[in-house]
């Protein structure tokens, strides 16, 4: 048996000895896929294109305000100084996109890049004139294929939002967890995720 500084020697070169903790790789990887540039997602059904490139801060108050006068952000509700802060911040491993069709801003896109082994989505809107015409299943594509490799992908949604949730329920995510009083204590919002691989 092995005592005293022998056995604190051991401890210490075995950790020292271990790779890199694999979600710090994984980073490297999500921010190389979800890099601040623009992309071509293609076009709408009505041949229209759709682009997703950095969220520019002067457009955080024009989506701020088109998002808090809907559900699920008026419900709770959002202000829009809120939203505008979010949309207009720049952190690390949290790119926002803006989402334009036909060269006008029609919503956005923020990840959480490494988080429980994949990315989750923060935030993705489609404002009320661009809504239903495919936007929001192209945008959970291009999410997915940017985080080919990974294990999950992960998003919440509030459990009042059934549209939202049967939505991404289509979209091949499951609910794992229910969390009450997240943002507010008497709404509950469920973490859905979606295995993009398994070990």
């Amino acid at each position: 048996m092995i005592t005293g500084p022998a056995t604190r020697s051991a401890t210490t070169a075995s950790c020292r000895g271990q790779r890199r903790p694999r979600s710090a790789r994984v980073s490297q990887s999500l921010k190389s896929a979800f890099r601040l540039v623009r992309y071509e997602l293609g076009t709408t059904r009505k041949g229209a294109a759709i682009a997703l490139e950095p969220l520019p801060a002067r457009l955080a108050p024009f989506l701020a305000e088109g998002f808090a006068a809907i559900d699920p952000w008026a419900a709770y509700p959002y202000p829009p100084s809120g939203l505008e802060t979010y949309f207009s911040a720049e952190e690390p491993n949290a790119p926002r996109f803006l989402l334009s069709v036909g060269g006008e801003p029609a919503g956005a896109v923020g990840m959480r890049l490494n988080w429980l082994r994949g990315p989750h989505v923060q935030f993705l809107g489609v404002l009320p004139p661009f809504q239903g015409d495919g936007l929001g299943a192209a945008l959970l594509e291009w999410i997915e294929g940017q985080s080919s490799g990974e294990r999950n992908l992960w998003l919440t949604v509030s459990d009042f939002n059934a549209r939202a949730c049967a939505f991404y329920e289509r979209h091949g995510f499951a609910v794992v967890a229910p969390l009450p009083g997240l943002v507010r204590d008497d709404r509950t919002e469920l973490l859905m995720r979606k295995r993009l691989r398994g070990d």
